[in-house]
């Protein structure tokens, strides 16, 4: 559950420095002997919530489960900020990013525009979304719209749920005659559909 949140979060987050770090780990549970909490080391931040109640956690509706992470990852990112230079304006975007959060009600719906194609001399459009949300997880939907924007064809690009960060496996696409093809970031074939039966 906590994937999607962070990812919803780091979207709707503006870029902002923390401690300068490249990565923020905000890891549930007590430390182990071999724990450690990093505070930017080699870029990578560390934090543990050691007191979190799993027990607890569980026995709450999605809905409460949602909330409560989310509050985590607010406090011990104003945290962070606090001990290294406490920044006003950057705690105030933090707490922002937390209420869009809340009112995205835990899903969201990106578009990617790269991803996007016409097709058939732009009598369709072919739109690619990162879809975001407790159903899911992540996942990456094909639309096909026409000119009314009405919905004519969908597909969802793998199963679902799924809980891994794919923009780098989805990242560039094309269309090779009647056949649009979504390609890694090394080049290699990821995604391909037909739609020849659109003509």
């Amino acid at each position: 559950m906590a994937y999607y949140i962070k990812e919803i979060y780091m979207a709707l987050l503006p870029k902002i420095n923390i401690n300068n770090s490249s990565k923020i780990e905000i890891i549930f549970g007590a430390k182990s002997e071999d724990d450690v909490e990093w505070d930017n080391m080699l870029g990578v931040t560390s934090i543990f919530v050691e007191d979190f109640d799993f027990k607890s956690f569980y026995s709450i509706p999605s809905s409460a489960q949602e909330l409560t992470i989310l509050n985590y990852i607010d406090i011990k990112l104003q945290e962070i900020v606090s001990r290294t230079s406490n920044q006003a304006h950057t705690i105030e975007l933090i707490k922002e990013t937390s209420k869009k959060v809340v009112e995205t009600n835990f899903a969201l719906k990106i578009l990617i525009k790269k991803l996007s194609k016409g097709l058939f001399n732009r009598k369709y459009n072919i739109n690619i979304y990162r879809i975001l949300n407790r159903e899911v997880g992540e996942g990456w939907l094909l639309e096909v719209i026409d000119k009314k924007e009405s919905i004519i064809y969908k597909e969802w690009l793998e199963e679902t749920p799924n809980y891994l960060d794919r923009r780098d496996y989805y990242g560039k696409a094309l269309l090779q005659s009647n056949t649009y093809v979504i390609f890694n970031k090394l080049g290699q074939k990821t995604f391909s559909v037909d739609l020849s039966f659109l003509k």
